[in-house]
């Protein structure tokens, strides 16, 4: 039966860009990323465990980071708890159906949004000459009035700061009405502006009172007392404009509906259980310091007998019992299992909905580990808790798992129901990872399928399938480029007679290199190749055609996409050309 869904990512992306050096960055203006996760669509039922599996570095903490949003997403959509009704709204707009927009949708619930439309130079200078006009309109009278009638801007210091105040609240209460975005950036520019006005309409009040001389400057006797006086009410001007500015703001967010989501709100029902007991509690904390922080920074502990209840509590709950016995003790005074229970219980102690478990057992000796998953299972049962369970041992989250995502250099590659995955694997990859996985039957064998290379650099994933250069099974369509087919020409050919034949071949585009000069039999020789080595050597099946041209040969790709996830069979999904 299907669950209500609590997690929902959609084309979720974290990206961390590469650092450049000054020059590098001059010359090059367009950064490179490192595409750690690289758009996953992913749903999680409630009370449900996922795992995600994959070797390391294929983007699986990331993900979990992301979605607690402890690194920044760089894309995509996020929903934590989130009615079923609101979510068809979602995808409807996506497909450009229905009336809902888009882009209030994501604002109100996606834990990742932020604004696509951010301050250009363009906005800057609108904006400015807007407000500019409007503040010289508006101070320039009330300037002259004061310094030709009242001299009150202008005879002592303090005049200068309250009428810093007037000019500040006036440019935060203006420019902070429609049509002005109403981002986080905009304070900063109406603070700009305070200053700008400020110091302009000051200006003016001395040049109406004869405080400035023919030269423009201003006379001795400015320079006075006045002086820190105007240095203050700058500094009174920017913080009061962004400070009002910012309150305005939330108020015109809040009552359109647009405040979006306060992610410390969410901080309660989200929590992580980090894969290292030994590096992620604080040796200098006890155990009731580090159990009882999430209460204090939450402000959830009214008093100390309170906050110790729930701390005791939640180490019961861990399984360290009696609590009183563990309060006082400092980590190094633990065993491994007693620190990933003390993690446990840290995560526990603010009663969350969902965990991310990050290879919770990973460090801990074989015999605590049985005791931690029964653990992890008894409490999904009491508190009905959802879990991200993230693993690289696929026969961990065969027991454990409800569903299995397999993921491979950013991408999901294979998700299903955890038993018909790891029965009836479609994807190259999924077949590989179970085909190594042990089995508790010294009668029966089973081929292990051993991938050859490395698992590529996130900063420059392979076109196509990201894993057609160690796929089994790669085919013409599968991505293969034209330098890719080259090297591996010139590696089979290494030490035999056709290697100075291939010595000058060069890749003209990604779906095409040539053979400069090629002599007669060049052309019978490549389709003898294809022939004998294209199952070894996957790449040459994606040679199209071979052709002559201006003395030597052009041989053509065939083209390729990237394959989509999509369900193949109810509740599998795969990406894959395979199923096509």
């Amino acid at each position: 039966m299907a669950r209500e869904p609590y997690l929902v990512l959609r084309d979720f992306r974290v990206w961390f860009e590469k650092r450049r050096g000054f020059f590098e960055a001059l010359r090059k203006a367009t950064p490179e990323y490192v595409r750690a996760v690289d758009g996953i669509d992913l749903d999680v039922g409630r009370g449900e465990i996922f795992c995600l599996v994959g070797e390391s570095g294929c983007g699986k903490t990331t993900t979990g980071k992301g979605i607690l949003k402890l690194v920044p997403p760089t894309g995509g959509d996020v929903f934590v708890g989130v009615p079923k009704t609101v979510l068809d709204e979602y995808e409807a707009a996506k497909a450009g159906k229905g009336s809902a927009d888009l882009e209030t949708i994501r604002r109100q619930h996606s834990l990742s949004w932020k604004e696509q439309r951010p301050w250009t130079v363009p906005h800057f200078a609108l904006l400015g000459i807007l407000l500019g006009v409007g503040t010289l309109i508006a101070t320039t009278l009330p300037a002259f009035v004061t310094a030709s009638v009242f001299h009150l801007p202008f005879m002592d210091g303090w005049s200068y700061v309250g009428y810093g105040l007037v000019v500040a609240l006036l440019v935060a209460y203006f420019g902070s009405m429609p049509p002005t975005r109403p981002t986080p950036r905009t304070t900063l520019v109406l603070g700009a502006l305070a200053v700008l006005a400020f110091n302009l309409s000051t200006y003016l009040g001395l040049v109406f009172s004869g405080y400035v001389d023919a030269g423009g400057l201003y006379q001795s006797r400015v320079w006075g007392d006045q002086t820190l006086a105007m240095f203050g009410g700058n500094l009174l001007v920017i913080g009061v404009a962004v400070f009002v500015g910012r309150i305005l703001i939330w108020n015109r967010l809040r009552e359109e509906g647009l405040e979006g989501i306060q992610i410390r709100g969410l901080r309660q029902k989200l929590q992580i259980i980090f894969q290292d007991p030994y590096e992620s509690l604080n040796p200098k904390h006890s155990v009731y310091d580090i159990v009882a922080e999430p209460l204090i920074v939450n402000g959830l502990g009214r008093n100390r007998a309170e906050t110790e209840a729930r701390v005791e509590q939640a180490l019961a709950d861990a399984g360290l019992r009696p609590p009183k016995d563990f309060l006082f003790r400092y980590p190094h005074e633990l065993s491994g299992g007693q620190r990933q229970r003390v993690s446990i219980a840290g995560a526990l102690v603010l009663d969350p909905e969902f965990l991310v478990a990050d290879e919770p057992v990973s460090m801990l000796d074989v015999s605590i580990r049985t005791e931690i998953l029964e653990l992890l299972l008894e409490l999904r049962a009491r508190k009905g808790l959802t879990y991200l369970f993230i693993t690289h041992d696929l026969s961990l989250a065969w027991v454990l798992a409800d569903r299995i995502g397999v993921m491979y250099l950013g991408k999901i590659v294979e998700e299903g129901p955890t038993r018909e995955l790891i029965k009836n694997p479609r994807h190259p990859y999924t077949k590989a990872l179970v085909s190594v996985v042990p089995v508790p039957d010294p009668d029966r064998r089973r081929q292990r399928i051993i991938l050859k290379g490395e698992r590529p650099d996130p900063s420059d994933i392979p076109p196509g399938c990201r894993f057609h250069p160690r796929c089994p099974v790669a085919f013409e369509r599968c991505g293969w480029i034209a330098e890719e087919v080259v090297t591996e020409l010139k590696d089979l050919s290494a030490g035999t007679p056709e290697e100075g034949l291939f010595a000058g071949l060069r890749a003209d585009a990604p779906g095409a290199f040539t053979l400069p000069s090629a002599p007669p039999d060049a052309e019978a020789t490549i389709r003898r190749l294809i022939e004998d080595k294209g199952e070894e050597f996957r790449g040459l099946k994606a040679i199209r055609s071979i052709e002559r041209a201006d003395g030597g040969i052009r041989v053509s790709l065939h083209e390729f996409t990237e394959p989509e996830l999509k369900a193949i069979a109810p509740d599998v999904k795969v990406s894959c050309h395979l199923f096509a």
